[in-house]
């Protein structure tokens, strides 16, 4: 989890953000776009690259694959 925090911790804010809202704590779009006042395209946008990032960043520092 340590090593997942500090992936998490590399994404742009927003996006870190939207992914913990979602993933984590089960919330919605409409209910994560209505808290952080964002669009649902925007929403349905940054999701997946967050999912890519943890997932290059998770693979390059845990599993160590290379790019």
């Amino acid at each position: 989890w340590e090593v997942f925090e500090a992936c998490l911790y590399r994404l742009p804010e927003a996006m870190a953000c939207i992914f913990t809202m979602r993933e984590v704590f089960g919330f919605d779009i409409d209910e994560i776009c209505a808290i952080l006042a964002i669009a649902a395209n925007n929403c349905w946008v940054k999701l997946p690259r967050a999912r890519l990032a943890l997932r290059a960043s998770l693979g390059a520092n845990w599993f160590g694959e290379t790019a």
